[in-house]
């Protein structure tokens, strides 16, 4: 299941591992993360605050408040002007977690099953609040279209390329025309509920536009699609990590914090 809103970040989402189909449309609404303050010294302790969480695993953001889990790396520098507090488990606590120490310049080390909280420009006043000993709980709420199409996770993505068999590229919208790059991908669903995952390359010199590969796209039958990171956050992988393209297409690349994986289940056998 994928999202592109024109005018703001697209999100490619997905349901439960037993559904089949493929959903693309553009979401009046996004979800939200908050962070909330509990109360110490009780078996059920109440929420005494609440903050709206900016990013997850994304570095980065004027004025962000953000949240770094051990899946994003083992360790993070900060960068300047910055705040950042590590967080442990609280024991018996699930999906609590208290602060033990406050960061202000060097690197850190992400918990191994806790998170950080990072306060850049003016969220640094937050921390009057993170105390050490804190105790923290993070949470999310989601639109209600994702819950009626059990949408399950979702991953930043846009523009949008095709609605309803049309192209339709939101990149002006988006303001993400400007973006160059010989290489695009995309994610794109049939008629039928077949979901196509493209990465498109252009031999000649120039760029890829997003409205080529919309056209590209609705050649192979695509009804929906929406683009994909691409540029230096793009990769492909096959055979168990042997790499699928020329060597040449991954130089200048960086690691990236998020990827979709697609697994072959074997045939069950009678």
């Amino acid at each position: 299941m994928g999202f592109s809103a024109p005018g703001s970040p697209g999100v490619a989402g997905w349901g439960p591992p037993a559904g089949r189909q493929v959903w693309i449309n553009s979401p009046q609404e996004m979800p939200k993360v908050w962070l909330d303050t509990l109360s110490a010294g009780s078996n059920r302790p109440a929420r005494t605050g609440t903050l709206a969480v900016h990013h997850i695993n994304v570095p980065g953001g004027r004025n962000a408040l953000s949240l770094f889990t051990p899946t994003y790396s083992t360790t993070l520098r900060l960068p300047g002007e910055a705040i950042y507090l590590t967080a442990e488990p609280e024991p018996g606590r699930p999906g609590v977690y208290r602060v033990s120490d406050i960061h202000r310049r060097g690197s850190l080390r992400i918990p191994p099953h806790g998170l950080v909280v990072a306060l850049h420009g003016n969220a640094r006043s937050y921390a009057r609040v993170f105390q050490r000993g804190t105790l923290l709980r993070p949470r999310w709420s989601l639109p209600a279209d994702w819950t009626d199409h059990a949408v399950t996770g979702g991953l930043l993505a846009g523009p949008r390329l095709l609605e309803g068999g049309k192209i339709e590229v939101t990149a002006k919208a988006e303001r993400l025309d400007a973006l160059k790059s010989r290489d695009r991908v995309a994610l794109a669903v049939k008629a039928d509920g077949e979901a196509i995952l493209v990465w498109a390359h252009k031999n000649t010199p120039g760029n890829l536009s997003f409205d080529e590969l919309a056209h590209l796209l609705a050649k192979m039958g695509a009804e929906d699609a929406i683009a994909l990171d691409g540029g230096k956050s793009r990769a492909i992988f096959a055979q168990a990590g042997e790499a699928l393209a020329d060597e040449r297409y991954f130089e200048g690349g960086r690691p990236v914090a998020n990827a979709l994986v697609l697994a072959i289940k074997p045939a069950a056998h009678s």
